[in-house]
């Protein structure tokens, strides 16, 4: 035999080829078990309630400590948020189309997730949405725009209110969200707005909600405390205008001079 040799037909180089191999897909496999501690099981049809695992099959559950305290569970099996939509055709792949409000139907754009149905902390574990009325400690840039007071007009330039507050991100310090007090007949008398979605002519002191109607105002979803707004109840705030940008016409219409989107 060859050096290096263990028989006539498997020498060291070899060996370590197969070994190689091996770790490698044992890892492989390792890794794609971890990775489905989030979105799985999956559902393999609309019309089977089966659960698709796939293969490697998804680990078992492991519990969590959290950061912020409490605990959480991985993989959150059977944690869907309510979907209000059914498949258009009967076959598997159709698409899903809304059976009513789109803007509520949590799909496409629209979607979101069942979050923890706690205040979002920062690093020092304080409470990181809040109105600034309620912090002293901040302000405005002295340069930058401040929307309290100014006329808030939807995507078509019709009045719906006017801006009571603004809702500060304090773990990276930018103004997130407009507290819009509505028209009498509109919906509720205060909705929040993601700043994200829209557009301040500091001029003119007014401010365009870019994603919504006049109407669609009335099932903004709102947070269940005044002065405090959830993870969960974000990431739904949000779904929500980003569905109704989605699902806006597009009938073209006139905007006022000096307009740019």
């Amino acid at each position: 035999m060859a050096p290096g040799s263990i028989t006539d037909h498997i020498d060291l180089t070899e060996s370590a080829l197969v070994i190689f191999f091996l770790g490698f897909f044992a890892t492989v496999r390792y890794l794609r078990r971890l990775d489905k501690r989030e979105g799985y099981p999956m559902k393999a049809s609309p019309f089977d309630d089966t659960p698709l695992l796939g293969f490697p099959s998804p680990p078992d559950p492991v519990t969590y400590k959290l950061h912020e305290g409490g605990e959480t569970v991985a993989p959150h099996l059977g944690r869907d948020p309510p979907s209000a939509a059914v498949p258009l055709y009967r076959f598997d792949g159709t698409p899903l189309t809304p059976t009513g409000n789109p803007l509520l139907s949590c799909l496409g754009p629209g979607a979101w997730v069942l979050r923890r149905d706690e205040p979002m902390r920062n690093e020092r574990g304080e409470v990181m949405l809040k109105p600034l009325r309620q912090l002293e400690e901040w302000s405005v840039a002295r340069h930058d725009a401040d929307p309290r007071g100014m006329t808030v007009f939807d995507r078509r330039w019709q009045e719906v209110g006017t801006v009571y507050d603004i809702w500060v991100d304090r773990s990276i310090k930018i103004l997130r969200l407009l507290e819009v007090e509505l028209k009498p007949g509109l919906g509720p008398s205060r909705v929040l707005v993601p700043i994200f979605h829209t557009y301040i002519r500091e001029r003119e002191r007014e401010v365009r909600v870019t994603a919504l109607e006049s109407r669609q105002f009335a099932d903004v979803p709102l947070p269940a405390r005044e002065d405090e707004i959830t993870a969960r109840e974000d990431d739904r705030l949000n779904a929500y205008y980003a569905a109704g940008w989605f699902h806006r016409d597009t009938v073209p219409r006139p905007a006022p001079e000096g307009y740019s989107p």
